[in-house]
């Protein structure tokens, strides 16, 4: 998790990338993963965002970057992943989440 502040009386931009080192294994389908800035899913929410597939046996690298645009307060920056069915496994390694503020 990242915390940010945006100043009193400013809006800003949540600038957030997320990568890692992933295994997707089946039964599972895909892997998914979200942003989330303080309480509401980063844009674009697209509701599935593969971040692997169990089509490979093999570790991947992936990323994923997503913004929001709020006003002033501080924000905590987190990242929710999950397996497509409920099954299978989605292991996260050698990960890095930023979060950037760009004031309006």
């Amino acid at each position: 998790m990242v915390n940010v502040t945006v100043p009193a009386g400013r809006q800003a931009i949540i600038l957030a990338r997320f990568s890692a080192e992933s295994f997707c294994s089946a039964p599972a389908e895909y892997c998914y993963v979200e942003i989330l800035i303080g309480d509401s899913v980063a844009e674009p929410d697209t509701g599935d965002a593969a971040f692997d597939s169990a089509s490979t046996s093999y570790y991947s690298s992936s990323s994923i970057e997503r913004f929001r645009s709020v006003g002033p307060g501080s924000y905590a920056v987190r990242v929710r992943y999950w397996v497509f069915n409920g099954n299978g496994l989605f292991h996260i390694d050698d990960s890095l989440l930023t979060a950037e503020v760009i004031l309006k």
